[in-house]
Parts: structure tokens; sequence; C-alpha cells
């Protein structure tokens, strides 16, 4: 997948073999979404953000109330990474 390697290229480039990665659900994708919500099952440090229950004003793009849940989602999972590495220590 090439999610998997865009990851794997960050963390090379980076020389952080183990910086957190975030992918997060997108709108009207069910094979994509499929796909990447697997990630944490194949690719260590990672999350998977779902959008479910979110709103959108287009077919793309969430409306303010699901940006701000989003963001919150998206938090939540670093924070949930963040404690695995402090763990892991």
């Amino acid at each position: 997948m090439k999610l998997t390697e865009l990851i794997a290229n960050f963390r090379a480039d980076l020389e952080l073999p183990e910086l957190p990665f975030i992918a997060g659900q997108v709108t009207d994708a069910p094979l994509f979404n499929e796909q990447i919500s697997r990630l944490p099952e194949t690719v260590p440090f990672t999350r998977f953000v779902s959008a479910e229950g979110l709103t959108t004003y287009d077919r793309s793009h969430f409306d303010t109330e699901g940006t701000l849940e989003l963001g919150k989602r998206y938090a939540d999972a670093m924070i949930e990474l963040q404690k695995e590495a402090a763990a892991r220590l």
C-alpha cells in the first residue's frame, strides 16, 4: 500500500523510526477506508481515526462541527500513541 511506503519514507527521512502517524477516514471511499482502518494492524506507531457520524458541507469537506470533532479524535489518537511510547521507556 502506498500509505505504508509514505510512512516508511517519512520515518527514514526524519530518522525517526517510531514517528507517530495518524490516518483519518475520508468521505465516500469505503474501499480506501477499509484498507487504512487496518493500518495499525500492520504498521507500528499508527492509528486510524474514524469520521463516522460527522457531516460535510460538500462531498469531500467536513463542516465546522465535523472538523472540530475530527480534530478531537486525532488528538485522542495522538495521546494514545504518546502513552504507549512512554510505557516503552
